[in-house]
């Protein structure tokens, strides 16, 4: 672990981890039995310290136990200043004085409340007699554990803390034991506490014998700290399973992995919502609702992380927001991550966890397309292994729904960076996935565009922006096109069309929004990148065409269109069919029903020549076009049957193309129509209908339409306050578009 403070003296060191942990000299004096003033002097090198209560009390009062570099420094330094003895000298030493007999740990200065979890804790031992509380680092498992064994009766309550290659083994584990049941008097054991000097240690299985026949006369608890250590060590957890089922003593266990023992394991988590603001308060920590939301977000609602970051933001004052955002890359927290929860994780886990980080959505591990997909990656190992090795690790739950806590996935992300290759192999991953098994082309441009393909990238979202913004996707996929065009711009060789798809895309995705002005923005722009390209120019021309209609400027919108079409030569069909579609609904707003009527019926019989090859496009010309005539229609016979004849054709088209902007107003016109015939619910329905479509896809210029209209018909119910309502909202979202016709 590398520090931010070069401390080089005991008392140095001492002194930043005091104020690390925002204690003060009092709260630690009284945690270890000293006065004030006697701290004082440790911290100012004055006094020399003692080994022994520097591993059995500073550490546990300075809550170093998950951050074993930190208590190794600090033993180190400890054992300099009194000659140098090596902190494993100093740990052994400290087990050996006065039996070695551990007390259950003491209520952290900051204790949370955590009833409901403590009251299933002590139902589970209650029933099951034995129980593991298992979970990441830093969840708060051993205060949890201390506040249960506080509870029983005194002199019931064993509590040994593992430290590996000091009291991990069998020998060790029924030395302690002994030592316990004698302060009990169970004098049966005393022969596993006196020194045998003339005589051959006594086999274990003889000592298990004793221990275990005094445990028969005995309720007791045993506790036993950072399980995890002897995951690996089959002789001590053999020890542990035969007490557990030849006893009727109770277990209760504290480990960050799964252990192979006749267990209840309860998965430790985070603090309830309540709890971790409860903590947030007592850190001193006072930060804005939404800060605090994002700090409890990102945590995970973890105690250990929630301490980390409220004594950086402390001690050194940051800016919150900048701080909460990259919140894992924080010297502490980033620290933490790496030497607490990934320090020994295998490489094919790693690799796993690294690809769950590159993703945004929870996971499916046992999705057959993935599994394809990671079996022909890198992977270093067998996949069924590495998802066994992530759940042990309590890194993952549920290999059907992964969701990694928040900090690990945004560190494990952050550490690619040094490794761009593999991101980029990861993204791509990602991006294949998300394409061909999820069917999300927002994803799979944002992981092509993330892995450095931005061709590619540019490639699925232009293909998709209409059909994006038809399912209200828009607002997602306008992000990745914004980070794409930043990325463009900073490519180097020719990115001409690269940027013109990125900025059409843009403008498909805006367009019908609040950000209607951007949306024409990028149209221009992107008609300025295509110079001598008539056909390329004529496609973006038809998108900027209808952004013009939206804002109501009618004659540049009916220019561009047929400066457009003249461009093209007579074999380019679709196009002039598209755009004569556009054209036809330019003369219908400037009311030119001849001309509006003469153009549509020559894109129908233009889309005729192309209906079968192409039935969607088709379809898209077809519905525009009869909406068009079904208007027409409907100002020459309001009450006729001949508009809703043509407004069935279009809707069924549109409804064929998946043109769900098309639909909603092809509703509205329906409507309209109803409400000349004095159909006012059906008309009122038709509304409603399409008024749910258009905001569940962000169209406002069509929202705003809608309820303009439903305002006119509560008009004619006499039912003024509801239409004075709903011209009020219209009017509103007119404003904020810049809608200017509309709001006339």
């Amino acid at each position: 672990m590398n520090h931010p403070h070069p401390a080089e003296t005991f008392g140095d060191f001492l002194k930043f981890l005091r104020k690390r942990a925002r204690l003060t000299q009092r709260d630690i004096a009284a945690a270890v039995g000293y006065t004030e003033a006697h701290l004082s002097r440790l911290e100012n090198n004055d006094r020399l310290p003692d080994l022994t209560t520097v591993a059995a009390l500073f550490i546990p009062a300075l809550d170093l136990k998950d951050d074993p570099a930190a208590s190794e420094r600090l033993l180190k330094l400890a054992a300099q200043a009194r000659g140098g003895r090596a902190p494993q000298e100093v740990t052994r030493e400290a087990e050996q004085e006065a039996g070695a007999l551990e007390e259950i740990p003491a209520p952290l200065l900051r204790h949370v409340d955590r009833s409901a979890l403590v009251s299933r804790i002590v139902a589970a031992l209650k029933s099951d007699r034995c129980v593991a509380l298992c979970g990441l680092a830093g969840m708060g498992k051993s205060a949890l554990a201390a506040t249960v064994a506080r509870a029983q009766l005194p002199g019931t309550v064993f509590w040994h803390t593992f430290t590996e290659g000091v009291t991990t083994s069998p020998e060790a584990i029924l030395r302690q034991l002994a030592h316990f049941l004698l302060a009990q008097e169970m004098e049966q054991v005393k022969p596993l506490v006196e020194p045998r000097r003339d005589a051959a240690p006594m086999p274990v299985d003889q000592q298990l014998t004793l221990i275990r026949s005094a445990l028969a006369d005995y309720s007791a608890l045993l506790c036993f700290e950072d399980a995890h250590l002897i995951a690996d060590n089959e002789a001590s957890l053999s020890l542990l399973r035969h007490l557990m089922t030849t006893t009727d003593a109770s277990f209760l266990l504290t480990s960050r992995v799964e252990l192979p023992l006749p267990m209840t394991h309860v998965n430790v988590g985070g603090l309830e919502a309540d709890e971790a603001r409860a903590l947030v308060q007592r850190l001193g920590l006072d930060l804005e609702p939404g800060a605090q939301t994002s700090l409890l977000s990102k945590t995970d609602r973890s105690p250990m992380l929630l301490k980390l970051a409220a004594g950086q933001l402390l001690e050194h004052g940051a800016d919150v927001r900048p701080f909460l955002e990259h919140l894992e890359t924080q010297p502490q927290v980033s620290s933490y991550l790496l030497n607490s929860i990934l320090h020994d994780l295998p490489p094919a886990a790693r690799w796993l966890a690294s690809l769950l980080s590159v993703f945004r959505q929870p996971m499916d591990l046992y999705d057959e397309t993935l599994v394809a997909m990671i079996v022909k990656s890198d992977l270093p190992g067998s996949l069924v292994e590495t998802i066994f090795q992530l759940q042990n690790r309590y890194l993952i739950e549920n290999a059907r729904h992964v969701i990694l806590h928040p900090l690990i996935r945004d560190f494990l992300y952050a550490s690619l960076a040094t490794d761009a290759p593999r991101k980029k192999r990861l993204h791509s991953l990602a991006a294949e996935w998300s394409e061909a098994a999820a069917g999300d082309i927002v994803e799979a441009a944002f992981h092509w565009m993330r892995a450095g393909d931005l061709e590619q990238a540019s490639e699925v979202i232009s293909d998709q922006s209409e059909a994006l913004f038809n399912r209200g996707q828009a607002s997602a996929a306008v992000q990745v096109v914004d980070e794409a065009l930043e990325r463009a711009a900073r490519k180097r060789g020719e990115t001409t069309s690269l940027r013109r798809r990125l900025l059409t895309a843009r403008g498909d995705l805006l367009r019908g929004t609040v950000r209607a002005a951007d949306a024409e923005a990028s149209y221009r722009e992107a008609l300025s990148l295509a110079q001598g390209q008539p056909t390329v120019r004529a496609g973006i021309a038809r998108n900027l065409v209808q952004s013009l209609l939206q804002r109501g400027q009618i004659a540049e919108a009916l220019r561009l269109c047929q400066s457009a079409t003249a461009d093209l030569s007579p074999s380019d069909t679709v196009l002039r069919a598209r755009l004569a579609a556009i054209e036809a609904r330019a003369h219908l707003v400037l009311s030119k029903y001849e001309d509006a009527e003469r153009v549509a019926s020559e894109a129908i019989a233009l889309a005729d020549q192309f209906a079968e090859a192409l039935p969607s496009v088709a379809d898209d010309v077809y519905a525009r076009c009869e909406r068009t005539l079904g208007w027409v229609n409907y100002t020459r016979h309001p009450e006729g049957d001949e508009s809703l004849v043509h407004y069935r054709r279009a809707l069924e088209c549109a409804r064929r193309a998946g043109l769900r902007v098309n639909e909603c107003a092809i509703l509205s016109n329906t409507a309209t129509a109803l409400m000349e015939r004095h159909e006012l619910d059906a008309a009122a329905q038709a509304y409603e209908d399409a008024l749910k479509g258009y905001e569940a896809i962000g169209d406002l210029y069509g929202a705003a339409s809608i309820l303009h209209n439903l305002g006119v018909l509560m008009g004619a119910r006499e039912d003024n306050q509801a239409a004075l309502r709903y011209f009020e909202q219209a009017s509103e979202i007119e404003r904020r578009v810049g809608d200017r016709e509309g709001l006339l």
